[in-house]
């Protein structure tokens, strides 16, 4: 029940100026927790990819858990959320980092 899953994805569209879609799913226990989807404004691939996964995540500490389990399909995003270096999404990965650190010094028992 402390588990807290997430799915992420993000879409941009490869003609025309329309914007990325972002989407997170996050799971608690089994149960759906509503879903968040956004259009993400005209931004490249991993980092549409990377704004998806930081509203998962900020869903997931907000609901609160002992276990986050992440999943997606861009490793690039993943690689770049904890990584607090200059880059083009590096606001997305200060935010994400954070919000794990605050849960991290959080008292789990």
């Amino acid at each position: 029940m402390d588990c807290v899953h997430i799915s992420s994805d993000a879409s941009t569209p490869t003609k025309g100026a329309f914007q990325a879609s972002l989407v997170a799913l996050v799971f608690r226990g089994g149960t759906k927790i509503p879903h968040i989807v956004v259009a993400g404004g005209q931004a490249t691939v991993p980092n549409a990819e990377l704004m998806a996964l930081e509203m998962g995540i900020s869903t997931a500490v907000v609901v609160g858990c002992s276990l986050l389990v992440c999943f997606m399909d861009s490793t690039t995003a993943m690689t770049d959320v904890l990584d607090p270096s200059l880059h083009s999404s590096q606001i997305s990965s200060l935010a994400v980092c954070s919000t794990l650190q605050k849960w991290f010094n959080q008292d789990q028992c």
